[in-house]
């Protein structure tokens, strides 16, 4: 890794005060800290969901109006495995048993991104480095938009709280066929190095791209032709690059979360800088609860990435408690609209000054 990260700080008194009123709920319920029948449950829905979805669009839609709705339930299904299994998967929180974590994780894969890459760009840099400029992957798109505070302001910002709606539906496709491929090649991101792939590593990555390649775009080509194809392939893409987007940035890029400017800052206290620079939304939405995978429960997410998200509603009250014992800023909006405007805000002000 770069020797230029920033210095953080970790063991504070914050942070084990946390840790060890999270250790004792789970000494208390019995409970494992990983998955459990309701997520294995979801999993198996979200499979059907997914497999449905596609085989609805090969054997059923004959035209326009059925591939527009096998395409926009393609791409919620895809998120919906990206929320539930890849990403419990690849914090290592979906089960007690590794091997089936890389199971879970390597859904990531199949689905046309790759696991290897986001260990590396979510687990390491966006969860040490949150809302951090240069460090965070998440919150650098380059110049077509400005998210925080430390990026240049380009004129076209002032319009980018009406354009970047559109191009978040792009955001899967960008992923999947440019970011993951440049990362791959240079090996740098955001300028940072990373180690290179492992054999097994490589392999589930080019497999996993050339699998995506075919039953994305080559079987629906050969079955229903390259209109229908296109239209699929779109619908699906920007289905869930949308509603990626909405799910990433209401948690970070709003005008409730904090960011740091990491050349004047001191080290950060690890734990108080992860609630602070994250904001929960819709917290009593058990559905969205149910289809974000927990992560509007952003905050608990980010203080115990191995914990898996179906834990999350409780370990939310045990985290504002600590909070308030210590002075830490806490903040949850009340729902998913809320949570889209403020972004909506926060794309207008950094646009704008």
């Amino acid at each position: 890794m770069s020797s230029t990260l920033p210095n953080i700080r970790t063991g504070t008194p914050f942070h084990r005060d946390l840790q060890q009123r999270v250790a004792e709920h789970f000494r208390a319920t019995g409970a494992s800290r990983k998955g459990d029948h309701r997520l294995w449950t979801k999993t198996a829905f979200m499979l059907a969901w997914l497999v449905g979805s596609y085989l609805g669009f090969l054997l059923l839609a004959q035209g326009v109006w059925l591939t527009v709705v096998f395409g926009i339930s393609m791409g919620l299904a895809v998120a919906g495995i990206g929320f539930n299994v890849q990403h419990d998967g690849n914090h290592g929180a979906y089960s007690t048993r590794p091997f089936v974590n890389g199971l879970a994780a390597a859904s990531l894969d199949l689905l046309g991104g790759s696991s290897y890459l986001w260990r590396h760009k979510h687990n390491f840099f966006h969860h040490a480095y949150t809302n951090m400029t240069r460090y965070d992957d998440d919150v650098d798109v380059g110049p077509v938009a400005r998210l925080t505070r430390e990026q240049p302001r380009y004129y076209v910002h002032r319009f980018q709280h009406i354009y970047m709606w559109i191009l978040y539906a792009g955001l899967s496709a960008k992923w999947q066929l440019v970011d993951d491929m440049r990362q791959f090649w240079t090996r740098k991101i955001n300028g940072h190095s990373f180690r290179a792939p492992n054999r097994r590593e490589m392999a589930l990555l080019l497999a996993g791209k050339f699998l995506t390649l075919l039953w994305i775009a080559v079987i629906p080509f050969a079955l229903k032709g390259w209109v229908l194809m296109a239209l699929f392939f779109v619908l699906c893409h920007a289905t869930t690059g949308l509603v990626s987007a909405i799910v990433f940035q209401a948690a970070h890029c709003v005008v409730e979360a904090h960011e740091p400017t990491v050349d004047r800052s001191p080290a950060l206290d690890w734990a108080r800088w992860q609630v602070e620079s994250t904001v929960n939304f819709a917290p009593e939405a058990a559905i969205w609860t149910w289809y974000f995978g927990g992560l509007n429960y952003q905050i608990e997410h980010h203080l115990f990435p191995t914990v898996s998200h179906v834990h999350y509603p409780a370990l939310s009250q045990i985290v504002q408690r600590t909070c308030a014992d210590h002075g830490v800023r806490y903040f949850a909006q009340r729902s998913v609209t809320e949570a889209v405007r403020s972004h909506g805000r926060w794309l207008r002000i950094l646009g704008t000054s």
